[in-house]
């Protein structure tokens, strides 16, 4: 489940960390890179070949087959090489093992939770990680219905029809959140969202038709995996540049965009 989540986002972080920390030579790293870029280009021209279905050149399939065989094979060669000679960014880079459940709780504050989703066809589960343990809950569900009610709640919101949010966000609300409020219940969740969740910001849920929201009671962060949320959490911060940058607004031009009835939306927020 883990290794299925933020699974490109977690190489690139893991690449860009091996780099600043393992001290490879740069022509390591040129030839690694390039051996890459020819695996890439051989197997988008082997799919291009193989989609001409009928039209298909057997021999520029073969042939472009066996140029992508010895190049994997160089780069096997120097993955292994970079193992023995550099195994600090070997260990950074390609190992793609996952945060274990203990680590993760230990990285957790008191009041933290980790609810880590995964949505399958005809079920929702969850799984729930604080300091103190685990626990995983199972939600009946018919994937396409909860796609359905996402969208409609989405639209709802776009559209500012208050029935239709009352409505989609309080069902959407008693399938992905209410079976887990005696977990959740005064403390601030780390959401790992999957499939269609990742388009929900929870937050905007109603916990009833009175349109009582999330927001008002919980501080929520998220995140594309526990192992990605752990890198980000762990990282040095003691190299970080201390400058920052400020912005405020400017209230000289407040009557002119006042008097602009082209802001739809934005016309009475500014008023009030």
């Amino acid at each position: 489940m883990e290794l299925a989540k933020g699974s490109l986002l977690l190489e690139a972080i893991r690449e860009l960390k091996a780099r600043k920390i393992a001290q490879i030579p740069d022509s390591i790293l040129q030839k690694e890179q390039v051996l890459k870029i020819q695996i890439s280009y051989l197997k988008g021209e082997i799919y291009y070949q193989v989609k001409q279905g009928k039209y298909k050149d057997i021999k520029r399939i073969v042939e472009l087959e066996s140029q992508l065989k010895a190049i994997e094979s160089k780069h096997e060669t120097l993955i292994q090489q970079i193992e023995k000679q550099h195994p600090k960014y070997y260990a950074l880079k390609y190992d793609f093992s996952t945060i274990a459940v203990s680590d993760l709780q230990q990285l957790l504050k008191p009041k933290e939770v980790l609810l880590n989703y995964s949505l399958m066809d005809s079920v929702l589960l969850v799984l729930t990680v604080t300091q103190e343990g685990i626990q995983s809950k199972q939600v009946p569900l018919v994937k396409r219905h909860l796609k359905y009610r996402i969208e409609r709640f989405l639209q709802g919101v776009q559209d500012m029809e208050r029935d239709e949010i009352a409505k989609r966000g309080y069902k959407l609300y008693q399938q992905i959140w209410e079976p887990l409020e005696a977990i959740v219940v005064g403390r601030d969740p780390i959401i790992i969202p999957d499939g269609w969740l990742n388009n929900l910001s929870f937050e905007a849920l109603p916990t009833d038709q009175g349109l009582h929201y999330l927001l008002e009671d919980y501080a929520m962060v998220y995140n594309y995996s526990a192992t990605v949320w752990a890198i980000n959490h762990t990282k040095d911060l003691t190299k970080v540049s201390t400058a920052i940058a400020g912005f405020a607004p400017d209230y000289e031009q407040i009557n002119s965009a006042l008097s602009d009835n082209s802001l739809t939306y934005n016309y009475s927020a500014l008023q009030a």
